[in-house]
């Protein structure tokens, strides 16, 4: 892998990168009918107020280059024995096919 990256924990100041990344209807079209299309800076608001929240799930930022440029979290399911949790992420159109995602899962 040639890009170097880091996961760490998303900021307010992420806001305008997320929007324009998210923003993306190949993005969207790879996740669940959640996930907003279009995204607005609202959307963006409300899923970093989410990832900052003292909730179960776990959501970090994918920076690459010191931007925000996608996000990866772990969900807890709330099954029965609550023993599953699911991986989620996505990521920047820039930044597909390099080997990020591999390695940040």
């Amino acid at each position: 892998m040639d890009i170097e990256f880091e996961l760490r924990p998303i900021k307010d100041s992420d806001l305008d990168a997320l929007v324009k990344y998210a923003d993306d209807p190949g993005v969207a079209g790879n996740l669940t009918n959640r996930f907003p299309n279009p995204y607005t800076k609202e959307d963006g608001i409300r899923f970093i107020k989410f990832a900052q929240s003292d909730g179960p799930e776990h959501i970090m930022a994918i920076s690459v280059n010191n931007e925000f440029s996608g996000a990866i979290g772990i969900h807890p399911m709330s099954d029965i024995f609550s023993r599953n949790a699911e991986l989620g992420y996505w990521l920047a159109r820039p930044y597909w096919g390099k080997g990020i995602m591999t390695t940040a899962i």
